[in-house]
C-alpha cells in the first residue's frame, strides 16, 4: 500500500488512540506519579447553542479524522442526527431551544431524535435484506458453527424464518430502548466492517525525548493516562486535545442521559429463534468478525444456558470452592474457602463444591430489580443440587420436573446474573486489567528501552494502558457503563471493588490458586476444563520465561562462575522490583518476596499467564450474549411475568446493551498470542536488520514457546472431543491473544 494510502485510511487520530503500546512511553531519571482527578465537565444539562455547536465542531474534525474510539463516535452520532432533524423539523428546534436543567427532559428529546432513525438503521433495512434474501432461494443456514445462534438458525424452517423476518420487520423490539442503547445502536450501525481492521500495529518507538506521565487513581488503584503519537511529532499537543475533548463529551453524555426508563417494562423475544435470527440478520455484521476468537460453542452452556456448564467450562469455575465439613454432627458447620453466605446457609445433602458470591446481596439496587447474591451447590458429579439466595435467606432445591419448576430456573437464572456481573464487570476489570495487566505496563516503564525484561514484556501489554484508562472513561463514572448495565449505584460499585480486592484477587502461580480452592473428592478438579488445560498452559509459559531469563541472567542464585549478571545485582530490575510492590495500588500491595530469578519468573508468569489465559476466560463473553438465554447485568424482577415458557430470558434492552458494548470496545486487532510470539521472535534475528539484535538464543526462546502452544492447543482439541457438556476453548492457546483486549 502506498504511504499516501495508508495515511488516508489509518488516521492521526486513530494513531494516537491506538498508541496504548508501553513502548510509547518515555520514563526520566526520576519519575513522580502526578495523581489527576477526572471530573465530570460542569456544562449545561440541555441542548443549548453552545452544546449543539459543540457537536457540530466534533464531527468535522472527527469526520476528518476517522474515530476510532466508541467516545467520538457517539458524538459525531449524536451531532449528525441533530443537525438532520433541526434542519428539516421545526417542531424539534422548538424543542432544543428550550433552555431547562431538567435533566429527564434533555434524555427524552434525545430519545426521541434517536428513535426516529433507529428504528429504521439498521434494523428494518437489515431485516428486510434478510427477508429478500431467504425468498430469493439464498442459504441462511451457516456451514459451521461459529456462534451460539448458528445452531438455532440451522433448525429453523424457511418458512417459521420468512415468519419471525416480517414479525421483525413490522414490529421491532427496539422501540422501547433506553437512551445508552441508542446511543451504542446508531453508532453501532454507522461501524463498517473495515472499522476494526484500520486499527494499526504501532511499531516501537526510537526516539529519545522524555514523557513524564500522569496517573489516576480510581480507589488507590494506578492506572496511566494520556497519549503520545509515536509519528506525530509537534501534533502529539493536538492529538491529546481531541482525546480530552472526546473524554469530556462521553463524560456529558453518560452524565445527562437517564440511567434507565425504569418504569418500562423490559422487552422479550417471543422466542430463542426470534433473537437468534435478529442477531444473525442486525447484530452479526457489527461484531468482532474473527470465528477463531468463539472457537469452540458449547451447547448446553452457550445455547441452553445451563448452570452446571457455566459453572465447570464456564466464568463460573474461576469462583469454584470446595467444601469441608468440620464436624459431621453438625451440618451448619460447613465451610469453604472465602465462604460469603450466612450461617443460615446449609448446603443441600451431599454437596462437594460451591461457587459463591452471597456477598453481592448487600448492596443496594434500584427499584424494579432483584438483588444479586446467590450460591450455587454441587454434588461429586457436577450436578447442581442447590441454590442460596443470601437476600431472601432461602434455599431453592430442584424437583422431578425441573422444566416446568418456575422457582428452580428462576433461581438458575438470578444465579448466573449474580457471578455473571461479579465476574466480568468487577472482577476481571480489577483482577485483569487493574492488577495484572496494569502492573505490566506500570513497572516495565522503569526500565531502559533496551532491557531484556522490559522486551519480554512488551508483547503482553500490547494496547494495555490504552484500554484500562478508558476503563475509566467508559466504564468505571457515575452514570458510566458497569452501573448502566448492572442494577448498583456507583457507590455500591465502589464497596464492590473494595470487596474484590480485599478477597478474590490472587497473585502467585496457577498452582496455588488451585489449592486456594480447598480439597475436593479424589477425582473431582482434574477433569475441569480451568483445571486440566490451565495446569498445562501455566508450565508453558513459566518454561517460556525461564529459558528467555536464563539466555540474560544467571539462573542459579547461588552460582558464582560470573558468566552472565545476576538479577540480583542488576540496578534497573531492583527499581523495577520495588515499583512492582505497589504499581496496583499502595492499599493492596503484591505479596512480592526479594528480588531473585526464581521470583521474578514467578511475577512474570503471573502477569502474561493472567492477560491472555484468564482474561480469555473470564472476559470473552461474546459467545454467551449471542442468544438471550444466559444470564443479565441487572435482574428485572418484571422478568418472571414475561419471559416465554421455554425459561427465562435477558430482557433486549440489557442484551442489546451488553453486545454493543462488547462490539464497540473489543479491539479486534489484538495479535492473537502464537502469531505474536513469532513475530516476535524475528527481532532477534536472523536479519542484521532485527531491532534487538541478534540473538539466536532468545529468538528460539520465543519460537519453542510458540511451537508448545500450537502442541497443547490440538492436545486440547482431543480433549474436548470427549468433554461433553464441559468441553470448552478458554484456556486454548489458538484463541488467546497477546495481551487484555478489552
Amino acid at each position: 500500500m502506498a504511504p499516501q494510502d495508508r495515511k488516508n485510511r489509518v488516521s492521526f487520530f486513530g494513531n494516537v488512540m491506538a498508541s496504548g503500546s508501553s513502548e510509547k512511553w518515555r520514563r526520566r531519571s526520576s519519575v513522580r506519579q502526578q495523581q489527576a482527578e477526572i471530573k465530570n465537565p460542569n456544562l449545561d444539562a440541555t441542548f443549548s447553542t453552545d452544546i449543539f455547536v459543540l457537536l457540530i465542531i466534533n464531527l468535522v474534525i472527527a469526520s476528518r479524522l476517522a474515530p476510532f474510539s466508541a467516545s467520538v463516535s457517539v458524538t459525531v452520532l449524536a451531532a449528525s442526527v441533530g443537525y438532520a432533524f433541526l434542519k428539516n423539523n421545526k417542531e424539534v428546534s422548538k424543542m432544543l431551544s428550550y433552555k431547562s436543567r431538567n435533566k429527564s427532559f434533555t434524555s427524552e428529546v434525545l430519545v426521541f431524535i434517536l428513535r426516529r432513525a433507529f428504528t429504521a438503521k439498521p434494523f428494518q433495512e437489515a431485516l428486510r435484506m434478510g427477508l429478500c434474501r431467504i425468498r430469493a432461494g439464498e442459504d441462511y443456514r451457516p456451514g459451521s458453527v461459529q456462534w451460539p445462534s448458528d445452531i438455532v438458525i440451522r433448525r429453523i424452517e424457511k418458512s417459521q424464518m420468512e415468519s419471525i423476518l416480517k414479525n421483525l420487520v413490522t414490529y421491532p423490539k427496539t422501540r422501547d430502548l433506553d437512551p445508552l442503547v441508542c446511543f451504542l445502536g446508531m453508532s453501532l450501525a454507522q461501524r463498517k466492517q473495515a472499522y476494526f481492521d484500520d486499527i494499526p500495529l504501532v511499531q516501537p518507538v526510537t526516539a529519545d525525548e522524555d514523557f513524564v506521565y500522569t496517573t489516576t487513581s480510581v480507589l488507590d488503584v494506578n492506572v496511566p493516562w494520556g497519549y503520545m503519537c509515536a509519528e506525530c511529532g509537534t501534533k502529539t499537543k493536538i492529538g491529546q486535545f481531541l482525546f480530552k475533548l472526546a473524554t469530556r463529551v462521553t463524560l456529558w453524555l453518560f452524565e445527562k442521559l437517564e440511567l434507565f426508563e425504569e418504569t418500562r417494562s423490559p422487552l422479550i423475544f417471543d422466542s430463542v429463534e426470534e433473537a437468534a435470527v435478529f442477531f444473525h440478520y442486525i447484530i452479526r455484521p457489527y461484531m468482532p468478525r474473527s470465528s477463531r476468537r468463539i472457537a469452540y460453542v458449547n451447547e448446553a452452556k452457550d445455547v441452553h444456558g445451563d448452570a452446571s456448564a457455566h459453572a465447570f467450562a464456564g466464568v463460573g469455575a474461576w469462583r469454584l470452592k470446595a467444601i469441608v465439613q468440620q464436624e459431621k454432627s453438625n451440618k451448619g458447620s460447613m465451610c469453604w474457602a472465602k465462604r460469603e453466605a450466612s450461617v443460615a446457609c446449609v448446603p443441600p445433602e451431599g454437596s462437594v463444591a460451591v461457587i459463591d458470591c452471597s456477598w453481592q446481596a448487600s448492596m443496594k439496587v434500584r427499584p424494579g430489580y432483584e438483588t444479586y447474591g446467590a450460591a450455587a451447590f454441587f454434588n461429586k458429579d457436577k450436578e447442581l443440587v442447590g441454590i442460596w439466595n443470601e437476600a431472601a435467606k432461602h434455599m431453592v432445591l430442584p424437583s422431578a420436573d425441573d422444566e416446568n419448576d418456575e422457582p428452580w430456573r428462576w433461581a438458575q437464572y438470578h444465579w448466573k446474573s449474580s457471578i455473571a456481573y461479579e465476574i466480568f464487570s468487577v472482577g476481571h476489570l480489577l483482577e485483569i486489567h487493574w492488577s495484572a495487566s496494569n502492573t505490566l505496563v506500570q513497572t516495565a516503564r522503569y526500565l531502559p528501552l533496551s532491557h531484556p525484561i522490559r522486551r519480554i514484556i512488551k508483547p503482553f501489554t500490547w494496547g494495555s494502558a490504552f484500554i484500562n484508562y478508558q476503563a475509566l472513561v467508559n466504564l468505571v463514572q457515575t452514570s458510566g457503563v458497569i452501573v448502566r448495565t448492572g442494577a448498583v449505584s456507583i457507590d455500591g460499585l465502589t464497596s464492590h471493588f473494595e470487596h474484590i480486592m480485599d478477597e478474590h484477587v490472587h497473585y502467585g502461580s496457577f498452582e496455588k490458586f488451585v489449592t486456594n480452592m480447598g480439597i475436593f473428592p479424589t477425582g473431582f478438579i482434574e477433569d475441569v476444563p480451568l483445571v486440566e488445560d490451565g495446569r498445562s498452559l501455566w508450565t508453558i509459559f513459566e518454561s517460556f520465561v525461564d529459558e528467555y531469563m536464563s539466555v540474560f541472567f544467571e539462573d542459579r542464585e547461588d552460582s558464582e562462575d560470573g558468566l552472565l549478571p545476576r538479577v540480583e545485582d542488576d540496578p534497573d530490575l531492583f527499581i523495577f522490583w520495588e515499583q512492582a510492590r505497589t504499581a496496583r495500588t499502595e492499599k493492596h500491595p503484591l505479596e512480592l518476596e526479594e528480588l531473585s530469578f526464581s521470583n521474578l519468573r514467578e511475577f512474570l508468569t503471573w502477569g502474561f499467564f493472567w492477560s491472555c489465559a484468564v482474561h480469555n476466560l473470564v472476559a470473552n463473553f461474546t459467545t454467551e450474549n449471542t442468544l438471550p438465554t444466559s444470564f443479565a447485568g441487572r435482574i428485572e424482577s418484571a422478568v418472571r411475568n414475561n419471559s416465554p415458557e421455554s425459561g427465562f430470558q435477558v430482557p433486549i434492552n440489557t442484551w442489546l446493551t451488553q453486545l454493543s458494548v462488547l462490539a464497540l470496545t473489543t479491539i479486534d486487532s489484538v495479535p492473537f498470542l502464537i502469531e505474536s510470539i513469532r513475530d516476535t521472535a524475528d527481532f532477534y534475528g536472523p536479519s542484521s536488520l532485527a531491532p534487538y539484535g541478534r540473538n539466536e538464543e532468545a529468538r528460539m526462546a520465543f519460537l519453542r514457546f510458540a511451537d508448545k502452544l500450537d502442541e497443547l492447543s490440538v492436545e486440547i482439541d482431543k480433549r474436548n472431543e470427549t468433554r461433553g457438556w464441559l468441553a470448552t476453548n478458554c484456556f486454548n492457546p489458538k484463541v488467546l491473544l497477546c495481551s487484555a483486549s478489552l
